[in-house]
């Protein structure tokens, strides 16, 4: 299975938050091995352009 190109991730449980982003980052690291994946906090992250986490096949996932 291909992953989406974006996935946000909520909810009030943590545990299956965990879960469900370990199943997409196996899913893109099998889709595409040398992937570099980030992690931004929802709850800390200042908006704005943010160039070096939009590259082409670059995951990135928010807490």
């Amino acid at each position: 299975m291909t992953p989406a190109e974006i996935v946000l991730v909520g909810g009030p449980e943590e545990y299956l938050g965990i879960r469900a982003m370990d199943h997409v980052r196996a899913q893109v690291r099998t889709a595409f091995p040398d992937v570099e994946v980030s992690r931004l906090m929802a709850g800390t992250y200042e908006a704005g352009p943010s160039p070096c986490k939009s590259a082409p096949h670059s995951s990135v996932s928010a807490n």
